[in-house]
């Protein structure tokens, strides 16, 4: 039988706060059995409690949030400024929008100041960090209009999907800042330290593989005969589409499961350098055998070959068999000796005898 993983107590919590949660569960527990519960309503009880609890996380949310905005405007009020005018604002935490008040505060000597946004942070329509992980996750994972249907299931509230498409855009962009820059800060110290010293974790070994294909791009431009749109009165936009190369590479050494990626709307000589980099993250020196796999494109193992120090250029299997079967259709075999005949030259390849199927086909004489 598989085993089972062991439960993970949850981090424990101070007493008073413990008590609080203890009192707290007690209270909800009672008003649960004073409504009524039945037997058989025991054992999916957590559909009644989940939007309770998220009532209550809201609340709690929005209680804290006005104290910490009644406390700040309190101590800018002693340092003379006065309350001119004041709105409700929404911020989104992961239990739903809180209502939050934002005066706006001044004084003669130093001008103006919003305490909500200025020393809190908290901005019309701004969201907590788990409100934007949780839409870049379930965004990353398929369209945003089923994002957005996860999203609710998930947390009882509503995210439009244009909404998720923005923050998963902006958290891409974010990431991929992220991961060039530490590709070019790897490559910075590979390409300035000395030989056979490059890395403290060197590997003997490192698999390359690097692919490409297209795939459909598109942006709106405004529609040649101007308008609006009948319902929101928006400037009319038709879609351009395009089709355009994207390269994929990944690097892992030979004993590991786990390859790092790179992937873009590159050329190969800048995907091959970023492979390079994420090779040199996982241990890559210039001592290190690189052994690149490709579907023999023009232009993949060359450029790999390039920049990849000791390089081993070896074809996929799917391309090798179409090669072959193709040179045993130029000799006019017969489809059972074309069969036979590749199985036998993909065998002598797996035992790692390429050199003398290609001496053998350069000397075949039809």
């Amino acid at each position: 039988m598989p085993k089972t993983k062991p439960v993970v107590p949850p981090k424990p919590l101070d007493p008073k706060t413990q008590a609080v949660v203890d009192e707290f569960a007690k209270k909800l527990a009672e008003r649960l059995l004073e409504e009524g519960v039945a037997l058989e309503e025991l054992p999916n009880i957590d559909e009644r409690v989940v939007p309770l609890v998220r009532r209550i996380g809201n609340k709690t949310l929005e209680e804290l949030a006005k104290q910490k905005v009644d406390s700040t405007v309190k101590q800018n009020e002693d340092l003379g400024l006065k309350v001119h005018r004041s709105k409700m604002i929404e911020f989104e935490y992961i239990f739903g929008p809180v209502a939050i008040e934002s005066p706006y505060m001044w004084l003669k000597e130093c001008g103006g100041i919003r305490p909500t946004s200025e020393l809190l942070g908290l901005n019309a329509r701004g969201r907590s960090e788990l409100v934007n992980r949780a839409l870049t996750d379930f965004g990353a994972e398929e369209s945003f209009g089923h994002a957005s249907k996860r999203f609710e299931e998930h947390y009882g509230w509503v995210i439009g999907r244009t909404s998720i498409l923005r923050v998963v855009e902006a958290e891409a962009v974010r990431a991929e800042e992220f991961v060039e820059r530490k590709i070019e800060e790897q490559l910075k110290i590979y390409e300035a330290s000395e030989p056979a010293t490059k890395s403290d974790n060197a590997i003997a070994t490192m698999l390359v593989e690097l692919d490409g294909c297209e795939i459909r791009t598109g942006k709106l431009l405004p529609a040649p005969g101007g308008g609006v749109t009948p319902i929101r009165e928006n400037p009319r936009r038709i879609r351009e589409t395009q089709w355009r190369d994207v390269r994929d590479g990944l690097a892992r050494p030979m004993e590991s499961k786990t390859p790092l990626c790179v992937s873009g709307l590159k050329s190969y000589p800048d995907i091959v350098r970023q492979l390079l980099g994420v090779a040199c993250l996982g241990g890559l020196t210039d001592k290190t055998n690189v052994v690149g796999v490709t579907d023999g494109g023009n232009g993949l193992s060359e450029e790999l070959a390039v920049q990849m120090p000791n390089f081993i250029h070896i074809l996929d299997k799917p391309h090798l068999a179409s090669h072959l079967n193709a040179a045993a259709d130029a000799a006019g075999k017969s489809k059972a000796d074309r069969d036979r005949w590749v199985g036998e030259k993909l065998e002598q390849c797996h035992r790692g005898n390429a050199g003398q199927v290609i001496d053998e086909c350069k000397t075949h004489k039809g």
